[in-house]
């Protein structure tokens, strides 16, 4: 079963508006992003952005360095593992439970492959 959009979406709402904010920036000057619609909120332009294929460049606060590119791809792997990792199915998984912390879990997860901050 794919990741599907409303999940992508939430995933990248709730950390882009809190998860990761601690940690991660986001790089605007990625075409569709810098010359988006600034009625658009940052998060649901994203969301669009990956679901057609592109990525978005996440950069490391502490030192003004590119952690990585998220991709649909990374973050339903991601998603994947945060769910196995803690017994839930995809098909059942209610998002009304996924938090701050769980979508700086995914974001960490597909960026590293691992939890590294916090």
């Amino acid at each position: 079963m794919e990741l599907t959009y409303k999940k992508l979406e939430s995933i990248i709402v709730t950390a882009f508006e809190g998860g990761i904010g601690y940690w991660a920036g986001i790089d605007m000057s990625k075409e569709g992003l810098k010359d988006r619609d600034r009625s658009i909120p940052l998060s649901i332009a994203s969301s669009h952005i990956l679901e057609e294929g592109g990525s978005i460049t996440i950069l490391d606060q502490y030192d003004d360095t590119v952690a990585g590119e998220l991709t649909k791809k990374k973050i339903d792997t991601a998603f994947r593992k945060f769910l196995s990792k803690h017994n839930f199915l995809l098909s059942t998984y209610d998002m009304c439970e996924f938090d701050a912390d769980c979508a700086d879990e995914v974001i960490q997860f597909a960026l590293f492959g691992k939890w590294v901050y916090g």
